[in-house]
């Protein structure tokens, strides 16, 4: 064999045109097959931790913070999978008439074959034809607890609810309040029944339901007068629940599931009382203030005056 060629044999003779040929890459059984040194260096796929407690949002089981992707793997609509033109949501079944095809602003009036094609516009539906409005009159003036900036400014007598016995249309928006605290608006009851035989660990609807009853009878969080709220205990292992009866006799139980906390239970009372005090306003009745003081202000007058009697009568025994 000339000293050139392959060598199967290389521990007999490797001379220096054999070296030349492999180029320099001794064969060798111990080294690594990995490929590289990091295999799994991927920032989007760690290990699997779950989202924190007290927190509202899952962001995925990222490792590192994602400067100019927020998202890593994401669905269509989701994360940044809107932002870049091509998307395996349109890639597919596409229709071959979509393309040049005309938006909304030919559908009423447009021209196909040289022919002109009219279509009616559409009409107010929820207006009766003929019928004569009522303006309501606005101004920036008017104080916010009035009803009058959350009404519509043109008033039909078809949009109001003879059948609640209003007199007005009730109103189409509502403020958007963070509510913070329980205020007795517009209410006559709270209920809350609670089986103590249900129990559970960590955050449970039974824990958010006994926090809002904690809420509504706490003197910094809640201005309802306690002998308003009443808390049943249940035999039977039910599920929890706030029951609000307005003054208007209806009654409200707001949704109650295992995302649910005493927050959201205060926040969508206060809303329904709002709507409930709109109600009532609209039939003509006077609103309840929306808190209650039961600070006994006469009481402390009295006192005033007789600390005052005391003061003056020692003054004139000097």
């Amino acid at each position: 064999m000339a000293s050139g060629d392959l060598n199967p044999n290389p521990l007999t003779n490797a001379d220096a045109g054999w070296m030349r040929r492999i180029q320099n890459a001794a064969p060798s059984g111990a080294l690594s097959r990995r490929t590289k040194l990091q295999p799994t260096r991927n920032n989007w796929a760690g290990p699997l931790i779950y989202a924190l407690p007290h927190y509202i949002l899952w962001r995925g089981n990222l490792n590192t913070y994602r400067y100019r992707a927020s998202y890593g793997v994401s669905r269509y609509g989701e994360g940044d999978s809107m932002k870049s033109e091509y998307h395996q949501y349109f890639s597919h079944a596409k229709d071959p008439l979509d393309v040049n095809k005309p938006g909304k602003e030919f559908e009423f009036l447009h021209v196909g074959r040289g022919k002109l094609h009219m279509k009616p516009l559409p009409q107010v539906q929820y207006v009766v034809p003929g019928a004569a409005p009522k303006w309501h009159f606005k101004s920036w003036h008017d104080p916010l607890e009035s009803m009058d900036p959350w009404l519509r400014e043109v008033h039909y007598d078809n949009h109001v609810p003879t059948h609640l016995g209003a007199k007005r249309p009730l109103a189409v928006i509502a403020p958007s309040t963070v509510h913070r605290t329980v205020q007795f608006m517009n209410m006559q009851h709270m209920t809350f029944t609670v089986s103590p035989f249900l129990f559970g660990f960590g955050h449970t609807m039974q824990k958010a339901v006994m926090d809002f009853y904690r809420t509504c009878v706490s003197g910094r969080t809640s201005l309802v007068p306690k002998e308003k709220i009443t808390l049943f205990y249940a035999i039977d292992a039910v599920t929890p629940k706030v029951e609000v009866k307005f003054n208007d006799g209806t009654t409200y139980r707001p949704p109650i599931t295992d995302r649910t906390t005493s927050f959201d239970l205060l926040q969508m009372v206060m809303e329904q009382s709002w709507l409930a005090g709109d109600r009532a306003n609209a039939m003509g009745k006077a609103l309840t203030p929306p808190s209650i003081d039961e600070y006994r202000w006469h009481q402390v007058v009295s006192y005033m005056k007789k600390k005052e009697k005391k003061e003056t009568g020692k003054d004139a025994k000097k």
